[in-house]
């Protein structure tokens, strides 16, 4: 499914359809077929459902989905890569606790800083 992620995710929350179009004169006519009926046609006409929405989160650097990532602690913005600081607020991660971080996550919650 092409297009926005974060589009594809409202409409499925809020019972919208996303439609992205490969041509601009498509987004015409379907606008102007399925928009400029009456209620109860729309219910008859057939409307493409998406096979399937992508729920993983975006990286805010490359706005590209990961599967998993890194999460700045102030204001929760994903990056799919370590990073000394946040693109988006600014703050700065201190190394020794990312080490702290990477060691605790390769070896379980049982693992401890010294």
């Amino acid at each position: 499914a092409a297009g926005s992620a974060f589009l594809q995710q409202a409409a499925h929350l809020t019972g919208g359809l996303h439609f992205h179009p490969k041509k601009s004169m498509s987004a015409l006519q379907h606008l102007l077929q399925s928009l400029s009926a009456d209620t109860t046609t729309r219910k008859a006409l057939s409307v493409h459902q998406p096979l399937g929405v992508d729920f993983r989160a975006s990286c805010f650097c490359h706005k590209q989905a990961v599967d998993i990532g890194y999460v700045c602690c102030v204001c929760l913005s994903i990056f799919c890569r370590q990073m000394p600081k946040c693109l988006i607020c600014g703050t700065e991660f201190n190394a020794a606790q990312a080490k702290v971080s990477a060691t605790v996550a390769r070896n379980g919650a049982s693992a401890a800083p010294n």
